[in-house]
């Protein structure tokens, strides 16, 4: 195959990856470690940010399931239509935020890290929901949401909740991809924009009344959490009830690539020497799932240890809720001793996976530490286990003591840990949609000092099917902000592929016929 041949290759690939990429949803931020539950409500209930059921014209999410978070998270909902992928034990999924849990609800509610509260389906889909009804390392990271392609013509949309004369509005921005940080208005013969302010726990932004009544034309300017603005002129007054077209949904660009997993389990799984220190388990291990034991207990008399007495064939079993990666753990330590010397027949296997168990001995009487590495132990990718089980496999019953076990953590890969999240991707240039709606037109005449545009589009009323018709659009940079549009589209010149991208494809086009 020739250079050029190659080089056209390229080309033609890398337009089906920006092609492909506009409608993919991409990672805004790192992974980071939380919990989630299973929750039976319907996957298309309504929540607090006031996007309505699944089958309501603001409440459709292209198929991704809504859930809850805990309220400190919700952050009074500035979480509302975020997007997150959620990782467990069996795989990932794609979730939307309409709704919180009260920090009063639940003691996972008060939590001041992320704790999400999944739809069973999604539940079943990333941890087998017959063992657990809880994931205690939830691997999550914010991602665009898909947008509804059928939405106002591929449109971001505002729904008019509310509008009284000149003094009051409400709006609710949706199918935005990227969730929408504030809203502010510029009425004609006002100096500067002015701030809504978001609902209590809601999606929805309200503006009442100051010292200016609210006139048309009005313009409307939506910001992004990454920074991008969509700003559109109202020339017309507008309706309640009704829904608008603000231009394509904020522009997708991944943040980073890495692989978000499940986050790293505690190390201390018992300690003797913690004051908190409980004989089913520490950090949330659960030794309760334990088999043939004659007892269990803390000993007292013997430095607070974990004094187990194994039937033949017992087990002293710790389970996380959820499963955990040993990816991030090098082998597990332990610190014993036997009420028989020479005891043989202690056996360590993670799960059920017997055919891997680790054979310790043989011990004695006195304290000792043992090294069982997870090498020995694992054979599965990604390595993701239930348990850890210390099994007597003798056929007498005998006593053990334990002082520790701990996990001793890895150095890992840098796509296996999760890392603390440093915030969205944020962009330097603006998008401007091709939204004047209503008819009409407006100049700098009219009042504006800063962007002008003009276009006409349709409005469709939320209760009705959504009508569409050509637009066109011309729009001038004026003051800070950049604003590009396209001409009868009705999408931003970018159309949330990234320019550079595009530019590189035909640099390799270029070079390709330029070549002998």
């Amino acid at each position: 195959m020739s250079l050029p041949v190659i080089v056209l290759s390229v080309f033609f690939s890398s337009l089906f990856l920006l092609s492909s990429y506009v409608h993919a949803s991409h990672p805004l931020s790192g992974c980071s470690v939380g919990t989630a539950v299973s929750n039976s409500a319907s996957p298309g209930s309504s929540g607090s940010c006031g996007y309505g059921l699944s089958t309501s014209a603001t409440g459709s999410w292209a198929g991704v399931n809504v859930v809850a978070v805990n309220e400190a998270f919700f952050m009074n909902g500035a979480r509302c239509g975020e997007c997150f992928e959620v990782v467990g034990p069996l795989g990932s999924a794609v979730v939307a935020v309409t709704n919180y849990c009260p920090s009063s609800s639940d003691p996972r509610c008060a939590s001041s890290s992320a704790h999400f509260i999944l739809p069973q389906n999604v539940f079943s889909q990333i941890a087998d929901s017959a063992q657990t009804s809880l994931i205690s390392e939830l691997g999550y990271r914010q991602v665009s949401c898909p947008f509804v392609s059928s939405a106002n013509n591929n449109n971001a949309s505002v729904s008019v909740q509310a509008i009284s004369n000149r003094v009051f509005i409400s709006l609710l921005p949706f199918n935005t991809r990227i969730a929408v940080a504030t809203v502010e208005l510029l009425s004609r013969d006002w100096p500067s924009y002015e701030f809504a302010t978001r609902n209590s726990n809601s999606a929805q932004f309200s503006w009442n009344k100051n010292s200016y009544d609210l006139t048309f034309p009005l313009r409307l300017r939506f910001t992004a959490e990454t920074g991008e603005k969509h700003v559109v002129t109202f020339p017309t007054a507008l309706s309640s009830g009704t829904i608008y077209p603000i231009g394509a949904p904020f522009t997708d660009v991944p943040f980073v690539a890495e692989m978000c997993r499940m986050g790293p389990a505690p190390p201390v799984i018992f300690d003797a020497n913690s004051p908190n220190s409980q004989p089913n388990g520490d950090n949330n291990w659960d030794n309760s799932f334990s088999f043939n034991l004659a007892s269990k207990n803390i000993d007292s008399s013997d430095q607070d240890s974990l004094r187990v007495q194994m039937l033949a064939t017992g087990g002293l079993q710790y389970v996380r809720p959820g499963g955990f990666d040993t990816i991030y753990f090098s082998s597990i330590t332990f610190t014993a001793k036997a009420s028989v010397g020479g005891y043989p027949n202690l056996r360590v296997y993670l799960g059920s996976d017997t055919s891997r168990a680790v054979s310790i001995g043989p011990m004695t009487t006195s304290y000792a530490s043992y090294n069982v590495s997870f090498a020995a132990l694992t054979s599965s990718n990604p390595n993701i286990t239930t348990a850890i089980v210390f099994s007597n496999n003798g056929a007498n019953m005998i006593q053990l003591n334990f002082l520790s076990i701990e996990l001793v953590r890895n150095s890992v890969p840098a796509d296996a840990a999760p890392i603390p999240t440093t915030g969205l991707v944020t962009y330097t240039t603006t998008a401007s949609p091709q939204g004047t709606l209503g008819g009409g037109s407006i100049s700098s005449s009219d009042g504006f000092s800063e962007e002008v545009m003009t276009s006409s589009s349709s409005s469709s009323s939320s209760s009705s099917s959504t009508s569409s018709s050509s637009s066109s659009s011309t729009s001038t940079s004026m003051g800070g902000n950049r604003d590009t549009t396209s001409s009868a589209t009705g999408q931003p010149a970018n159309s949330g592929v990234r320019t550079s991208s595009t530019n590189a494809a035909v640099m390799l086009m270029c070079m390709a016929f330029a070549m002998p």
